[in-house]
């Protein structure tokens, strides 16, 4: 399992905590991890969004990728087009969720 933020610092571990952990333990500095405003998914793995439900905020918007994109390249278009769900809002509905979709560099949401 393999965890990114937007500022390039990465855990890798065989858990969401192990990764946290290793992520906290390699960062260049501290990590806030509360303060997160957005969570992407790899589509088909949103089973980890119950373990990581406790250390993020409820609010925080989450969606799903078929493949990974940048995690720099991505903010941009994520305050622009934000997602429609929230972390606690698919823990309680479980509701499906936004699926992005890149194309030569491009990115759009794909439905639900």
């Amino acid at each position: 399992m393999r965890l990114e933020t937007d500022t390039g610092h990465s855990g890798i571990g065989k858990s969401v905590f192990e990764a946290l952990e290793n992520l906290k333990a390699t960062a260049s500095g501290n990590v806030f991890l509360d303060t997160a405003d957005y969570l992407m998914v790899e589509k088909g793995r949103e089973e980890l969004l119950e373990e990581i439900y406790t250390v993020l905020r409820p609010s925080c918007m989450v969606c799903t990728a078929e493949k990974m994109p940048d995690m720099k390249s991505i903010g941009e278009f994520l305050s622009a087009h934000e997602p429609d769900v929230t972390l606690r809002k698919w823990k309680v509905e479980r509701i499906s969720l936004l699926v992005l979709q890149e194309t030569e560099g491009r990115f759009a949401w794909r439905g639900k």
